[in-house]
């Protein structure tokens, strides 16, 4: 006996159990063969599986933290700023009213200024001169 020709002829007689079979055996490697898959937060052009997507989400996570301490930064500079601009402006207020204590501050801080300044011009001066000092002799 043929045991194709006897198989063939049983499938035959019981084709719509054979296709439930065949059927039931495609879905299943469906279900295990192509995860679920959705579109890539990070990269929109990709598809991901629920293991890309827990990696993107600790990669967003981490992001999420860095924008927190950058953003905790700008306030903590903003703060400074704020803080600087009301202490001169209430050195200004008490100038102008004749508080001897803001007046002494204010004169302190231009003094200080006018030191460096000064200091500054005297040594651009000086080596402006021996650029020109060594441009006279011919030496680079």
């Amino acid at each position: 006996m043929d045991v194709v020709h006897e198989g063939a002829k049983g499938a035959e007689r019981r084709r719509w159990s054979v296709l439930g079979v065949i059927l039931t055996l495609l879905v299943c490697v469906w279900m295990v063969g192509c995860p679920a898959t959705t579109q890539s937060v990070l990269r929109p052009e990709e598809k991901v599986d629920a293991e890309g997507l827990r990696r993107e989400a600790t990669i967003i996570d981490s992001y999420v933290a860095q924008l927190d301490i950058a953003a905790s930064d700008i306030e903590s500079k903003v703060a400074r700023r704020k803080k600087i601009i009301d202490t001169i402006g209430v050195l200004g207020v008490a100038v102008t009213t004749g508080s001897p204590s803001a007046a002494a501050g204010v004169a302190g801080l231009i003094i200080i200024g006018s030191l460096f300044v000064g200091g500054g011009a005297v040594l651009d001066k000086r080596r402006t001169n021996k650029l020109l000092a060594a441009k006279k002799s011919g030496v680079k």
